[in-house]
């Protein structure tokens, strides 16, 4: 997720992150160079170990996409549908 699109793992309730495939970033590497003159990667930037290990932007650290398919299938697994309120009507 790069620009707006880096907002929306932060504000959501579960966030899954592939190592070595998924990052999140306001500005990529070529606006970091621009900006600081230091050369840094898409991973060290925003990859999965600086979302799960230092910022908390995302919950869960997948290995592969396997890993991330059974994560995301536990998680489902452990939502619980709302109690029905009666409120009177």
């Amino acid at each position: 997720c790069t620009a707006g699109g880096a907002y929306v793992p932060a504000m959501s309730d579960e966030a899954v992150i592939v190592r070595k495939q998924g990052t999140i970033f306001i500005g990529g590497p070529p606006l970091v160079k621009a900006a600081t003159g230091v050369d840094v990667t898409d991973e060290e930037l925003g990859g999965a170990d600086v979302h799960c290990r230092i910022s908390g932007v995302a919950d869960h650290y997948a290995h592969n996409d396997e890993h991330a398919l059974e994560i995301t299938r536990n998680i489902i697994q452990c939502l619980q549908a709302p109690k029905k309120t009666d409120i009177g009507y």
